[in-house]
């Protein structure tokens, strides 16, 4: 990121914290989903409501921060960035064993 958004010293040192503490938190999300699945917990339609809108608030606090953080010129790089780092996870998951090609069939079966 710092090559990529041509990152002054004092942005290095004010961005670093902001994603350290987001991948903790992704970190101790993960973790509570990985146990609620093993006891077979499902979030209900409200509380899945409210993650989505957590998650939402989240992000939009993370890009004013950057706002203030980065020049015009980086933080549409930054925004390019999010974007196709989306899309490469996309890519990741077409190819995984028994997801469906192109073509919409299942792997391993034949017509």
């Amino acid at each position: 990121m710092t090559l990529t958004l041509d990152l002054s010293e004092k942005q290095q040192n004010q961005i670093k914290p902001l994603l350290m503490a987001q991948m903790a938190e992704r970190k101790t999300a993960m973790a509570e989903r990985k146990a609620n699945r093993a006891d077979k917990k499902r979030p209900t339609a409200d509380e899945m409501y409210a993650m989505q809108n957590e998650r939402l608030d989240k992000r939009i606090a993370m890009k004013n921060r950057m706002k203030e953080i980065l020049n015009k010129e980086q933080l549409e790089k930054f925004g390019k960035m999010r974007k196709n780092k989306g899309k490469m996870a996309m890519n990741k998951t077409k190819g995984k064993k028994g997801s469906k090609d192109n073509k919409g069939e299942q792997r391993g079966r034949r017509s």
